[in-house]
């Protein structure tokens, strides 16, 4: 039996998020982007930087929280993970744990392992998930699948 715990296009969007980095660091680069030409050198240029500098450390997280995220399905026995450029499984008696996170930087499952595997010692996954579920106080169907197949107690 398989099924597919995590949003489907997490791939994808690890690979649109440094496409769009580097075209955007090159139409920066370039000038072409930059929305304070038109004012006097010295405004112009601390806006530029100003405005680089933001862009910067926003698309810098996203690329940061987009890469930890990994794909996983529930594969018989074992949690079969997937980072895009490696997959591996991963027994559920190994997890000693299963976090929610419903809000920023956008609804998350995180579990934890008891011993260190090939991704480390926790890994991050977007669930599929409905608004009902971000305003319900419910745990997330996924996640409490995983803490009954892992026989952890649920929150």
């Amino acid at each position: 039996m398989e099924r597919r715990l995590s949003k489907r296009g997490t791939c994808v969007s690890k690979v649109v998020a440094v496409i769009f980095l580097i075209v955007f660091a090159a139409l920066c680069w370039s000038g072409s982007l930059l929305p304070f030409r038109a004012r006097s050198y010295d405004a112009a240029f601390l806006g530029d930087v100003v405005f680089v500098l933001l862009v910067a450390v926003v698309a810098a997280y996203h690329i940061w929280y987009g890469l930890r995220l990994k794909s996983v399905t529930l594969f018989g026995e074992f949690l079969r993970v997937s980072s895009c450029w490696r997959e591996g499984s991963i027994a559920f008696s190994q997890i000693r744990d299963v976090t929610e996170r419903r809000w920023l930087p956008g609804p998350m499952i995180v579990v934890h392992f008891r011993d260190s595997t090939q991704f480390g010692s926790r890994i991050y996954f977007r669930p599929r998930y409905s608004f009902m579920w971000l305003w319900s106080g419910e745990p997330h169907p996924d996640a409490d699948a995983l803490r009954r197949l892992a026989h952890l107690p649920r929150d």
